[in-house]
Protein backbone atom coordinates (compact mmCIF):
# COMPACT_ATOMS: atom_id res chain seq x y z
CA UNK A 1 0.00 0.00 0.00
CA UNK A 2 3.01 2.13 0.75
CA UNK A 3 3.96 2.27 -3.05
CA UNK A 4 0.09 3.29 -3.96
CA UNK A 5 -0.32 7.03 -6.21
CA UNK A 6 3.40 7.38 -4.53
CA UNK A 7 2.54 7.60 -1.27
CA UNK A 8 5.62 7.79 1.32
CA UNK A 9 5.95 4.84 3.60
CA UNK A 10 4.32 5.56 6.96
CA UNK A 11 1.59 7.21 5.36
CA UNK A 12 -1.37 6.63 7.85
CA UNK A 13 -4.65 4.51 6.95
CA UNK A 14 -6.89 7.25 7.34
CA UNK A 15 -4.83 9.44 4.84
CA UNK A 16 -5.11 6.45 2.10
CA UNK A 17 -8.90 6.14 2.63
CA UNK A 18 -9.13 9.72 2.29
CA UNK A 19 -7.39 9.76 -0.78
CA UNK A 20 -8.98 6.42 -1.91
CA UNK A 21 -12.52 8.37 -1.67
CA UNK A 22 -11.30 11.22 -3.53
CA UNK A 23 -9.68 9.57 -6.70
CA UNK A 24 -13.17 7.33 -7.00
CA UNK A 25 -15.18 10.37 -6.56
CA UNK A 26 -13.13 12.08 -9.72
CA UNK A 27 -13.31 8.56 -11.63
CA UNK A 28 -17.61 8.80 -11.24
CA UNK A 29 -17.13 12.98 -12.29
CA UNK A 30 -14.90 11.76 -15.25
CA UNK A 31 -17.07 8.92 -16.20
CA UNK A 32 -20.18 11.27 -16.19
CA UNK A 33 -18.47 13.68 -18.36
CA UNK A 34 -17.46 11.19 -20.89
CA UNK A 35 -21.19 9.67 -21.03
CA UNK A 36 -22.43 13.39 -21.84
CA UNK A 37 -19.92 13.97 -24.61
CA UNK A 38 -20.91 10.87 -26.19
CA UNK A 39 -24.27 11.61 -26.03
CA UNK A 40 -23.54 15.28 -27.64
CA UNK A 41 -21.77 13.71 -30.47
CA UNK A 42 -24.07 10.84 -31.06
CA UNK A 43 -26.58 14.19 -31.19
CA UNK A 44 -24.81 16.28 -33.37
CA UNK A 45 -24.29 13.16 -35.91
CA UNK A 46 -28.54 12.75 -35.66
CA UNK A 47 -28.35 17.14 -36.46
CA UNK A 48 -26.16 16.44 -39.32
CA UNK A 49 -27.17 13.47 -40.58
CA UNK A 50 -31.06 14.77 -40.84
CA UNK A 51 -29.55 18.35 -42.07
CA UNK A 52 -27.98 16.65 -44.99
CA UNK A 53 -31.11 14.50 -45.72
CA UNK A 54 -32.80 17.68 -45.54
CA UNK A 55 -30.53 19.22 -48.06
CA UNK A 56 -30.55 16.27 -50.54
CA UNK A 57 -34.19 16.25 -50.54
CA UNK A 58 -34.43 20.33 -51.39
CA UNK A 59 -31.67 19.39 -54.05
CA UNK A 60 -33.84 16.43 -55.27
CA UNK A 61 -36.73 18.59 -56.00
CA UNK A 62 -35.06 22.21 -56.52
CA UNK A 63 -36.50 23.66 -59.29
CA UNK A 64 -35.26 25.15 -62.34
CA UNK A 65 -33.13 28.66 -62.75
CA UNK A 66 -36.13 30.55 -63.08
CA UNK A 67 -39.09 28.53 -62.09
CA UNK A 68 -40.77 28.51 -65.69
CA UNK A 69 -42.55 25.71 -67.27
CA UNK A 70 -39.68 24.13 -69.69
CA UNK A 71 -40.59 24.39 -73.38
CA UNK A 72 -41.34 21.18 -75.52
CA UNK A 73 -37.80 20.22 -77.63
CA UNK A 74 -38.16 20.50 -81.40
CA UNK A 75 -38.65 16.99 -83.52
CA UNK A 76 -35.25 17.43 -84.69
CA UNK A 77 -33.76 17.39 -80.95
CA UNK A 78 -31.67 20.34 -81.58
CA UNK A 79 -31.74 23.39 -79.45
CA UNK A 80 -30.09 26.76 -79.03
CA UNK A 81 -27.46 26.38 -76.04
CA UNK A 82 -28.39 30.57 -75.21
CA UNK A 83 -31.55 29.33 -74.54
CA UNK A 84 -30.44 25.81 -72.79
CA UNK A 85 -32.26 26.57 -69.05
CA UNK A 86 -35.43 27.01 -70.85
CA UNK A 87 -35.20 23.02 -72.27
CA UNK A 88 -33.22 21.61 -69.07
CA UNK A 89 -33.89 21.55 -64.70
CA UNK A 90 -31.28 22.65 -63.05
CA UNK A 91 -29.32 21.09 -61.31
CA UNK A 92 -28.92 17.89 -63.76
CA UNK A 93 -26.35 14.93 -65.21
CA UNK A 94 -22.97 16.87 -66.11
CA UNK A 95 -19.87 15.47 -67.74
CA UNK A 96 -17.26 17.08 -69.84
CA UNK A 97 -14.20 16.46 -71.59
CA UNK A 98 -12.12 16.85 -74.79
CA UNK A 99 -13.27 13.85 -77.33
CA UNK A 100 -12.16 13.94 -81.24
CA UNK A 101 -15.08 14.91 -83.65
CA UNK A 102 -15.97 13.66 -86.97
CA UNK A 103 -15.91 16.13 -89.47
CA UNK A 104 -18.43 14.64 -91.48
CA UNK A 105 -20.06 11.86 -89.57
CA UNK A 106 -21.79 10.34 -91.90
CA UNK A 107 -20.17 7.49 -94.28
CA UNK A 108 -21.45 9.02 -97.82
CA UNK A 109 -19.99 12.21 -96.27
CA UNK A 110 -16.81 10.55 -95.49
CA UNK A 111 -16.27 9.14 -98.94
CA UNK A 112 -17.34 12.62 -100.47
CA UNK A 113 -14.04 14.22 -98.15
CA UNK A 114 -10.51 13.24 -98.44
CA UNK A 115 -7.28 14.06 -96.73
CA UNK A 116 -3.99 12.54 -96.60
CA UNK A 117 -3.83 11.31 -92.94
CA UNK A 118 -6.92 10.07 -90.54
CA UNK A 119 -6.40 13.43 -88.32
CA UNK A 120 -7.43 15.25 -91.19
CA UNK A 121 -10.93 14.38 -90.47
CA UNK A 122 -11.31 14.72 -87.03
CA UNK A 123 -11.03 17.65 -84.58
CA UNK A 124 -10.28 17.88 -80.92
CA UNK A 125 -13.38 19.73 -79.71
CA UNK A 126 -14.33 20.52 -75.34
CA UNK A 127 -17.72 18.48 -74.79
CA UNK A 128 -20.32 19.17 -72.28
CA UNK A 129 -22.85 17.25 -71.20
CA UNK A 130 -25.75 19.01 -69.01
CA UNK A 131 -28.66 16.90 -68.38
CA UNK A 132 -29.89 15.59 -71.81
CA UNK A 133 -28.51 18.13 -73.83
CA UNK A 134 -24.82 17.36 -75.14
CA UNK A 135 -22.90 20.73 -76.45
CA UNK A 136 -19.00 21.33 -77.90
CA UNK A 137 -16.65 24.05 -77.93
CA UNK A 138 -13.35 24.63 -79.71
CA UNK A 139 -11.85 24.72 -76.36
CA UNK A 140 -12.13 24.24 -72.37
CA UNK A 141 -11.56 28.32 -72.49
CA UNK A 142 -13.98 29.18 -74.57
CA UNK A 143 -17.06 29.49 -73.24
CA UNK A 144 -19.76 29.76 -75.75
CA UNK A 145 -20.34 26.97 -78.90
CA UNK A 146 -19.47 27.92 -82.41
CA UNK A 147 -23.08 26.91 -83.87
CA UNK A 148 -24.86 28.03 -80.63
CA UNK A 149 -26.75 24.24 -80.53
CA UNK A 150 -27.11 21.96 -77.74
CA UNK A 151 -28.13 18.15 -78.88
CA UNK A 152 -30.83 16.62 -76.92
CA UNK A 153 -30.34 13.11 -75.91
CA UNK A 154 -33.40 12.02 -75.83
CA UNK A 155 -34.15 12.07 -79.09
CA UNK A 156 -31.44 10.28 -79.79
CA UNK A 157 -29.19 6.71 -79.43
CA UNK A 158 -25.86 6.07 -78.97
CA UNK A 159 -23.88 2.57 -79.37
CA UNK A 160 -19.83 2.29 -79.15
CA UNK A 161 -17.74 1.46 -81.95
CA UNK A 162 -14.74 -0.25 -81.47
CA UNK A 163 -11.82 -0.51 -84.15
CA UNK A 164 -12.97 2.22 -86.32
CA UNK A 165 -10.71 3.51 -88.93
CA UNK A 166 -10.75 6.66 -87.15
CA UNK A 167 -10.29 5.42 -84.35
CA UNK A 168 -10.11 2.76 -81.23
CA UNK A 169 -12.61 4.03 -79.38
CA UNK A 170 -15.45 5.38 -80.54
CA UNK A 171 -18.95 6.55 -79.75
CA UNK A 172 -22.01 7.07 -82.79
CA UNK A 173 -24.51 9.17 -82.00
CA UNK A 174 -27.54 9.03 -84.10
CA UNK A 175 -31.09 10.13 -84.45
CA UNK A 176 -33.50 7.61 -83.26
CA UNK A 177 -34.04 4.83 -82.02
CA UNK A 178 -37.08 4.36 -84.30
CA UNK A 179 -40.32 6.16 -83.75
CA UNK A 180 -38.41 8.90 -81.66
CA UNK A 181 -36.89 12.33 -83.34
CA UNK A 182 -38.39 11.48 -86.65
CA UNK A 183 -38.64 14.61 -88.60
CA UNK A 184 -37.65 16.01 -91.95
CA UNK A 185 -35.10 18.28 -90.02
CA UNK A 186 -33.33 14.54 -88.51
CA UNK A 187 -34.36 11.37 -90.38
CA UNK A 188 -34.47 8.80 -87.94
CA UNK A 189 -30.77 6.57 -88.07
CA UNK A 190 -28.89 9.91 -89.54
CA UNK A 191 -25.78 9.82 -87.50
CA UNK A 192 -25.43 13.18 -85.45
CA UNK A 193 -21.70 12.69 -83.94
CA UNK A 194 -19.13 10.35 -84.50
CA UNK A 195 -16.65 10.56 -81.08
CA UNK A 196 -13.57 9.40 -80.18
CA UNK A 197 -12.34 9.11 -76.78
CA UNK A 198 -8.15 9.03 -75.88
CA UNK A 199 -8.55 5.58 -74.23
CA UNK A 200 -10.72 2.63 -72.81
CA UNK A 201 -11.70 4.33 -69.05
CA UNK A 202 -12.51 8.01 -70.73
CA UNK A 203 -14.87 5.69 -73.71
CA UNK A 204 -16.39 3.85 -70.81
CA UNK A 205 -17.48 6.87 -68.79
CA UNK A 206 -19.02 8.70 -71.64
CA UNK A 207 -20.62 5.76 -73.05
CA UNK A 208 -22.33 5.29 -69.70
CA UNK A 209 -23.10 9.24 -69.28
CA UNK A 210 -24.36 9.70 -72.43
CA UNK A 211 -26.48 6.59 -72.22
CA UNK A 212 -28.08 8.04 -68.78
CA UNK A 213 -28.74 11.54 -70.89
CA UNK A 214 -30.93 9.43 -73.36
CA UNK A 215 -33.39 8.10 -70.60
CA UNK A 216 -36.35 10.34 -69.51
CA UNK A 217 -34.88 11.21 -65.88
CA UNK A 218 -31.68 12.57 -64.92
Amino acid sequence: MSKLNGLRPGTDVGTVRRLTSQAAELLVSLAGEVETLRASAQSADRTTSSAVRDRVQQLDHMPSYDGRPKKAVPASGVVKYSELSDYQNFPCLYHEGYLMKSRAPSRMLFKRRKSNNLLGNLHRRFFVLQGHFLTYFKSHQVKKPSKDLSVDMRLHSVKPLRNHEFGQFGVEVSAGPAGAGKSDEQPAGKVVFLLFASSQPVHKMWLQMLSRACTKDV
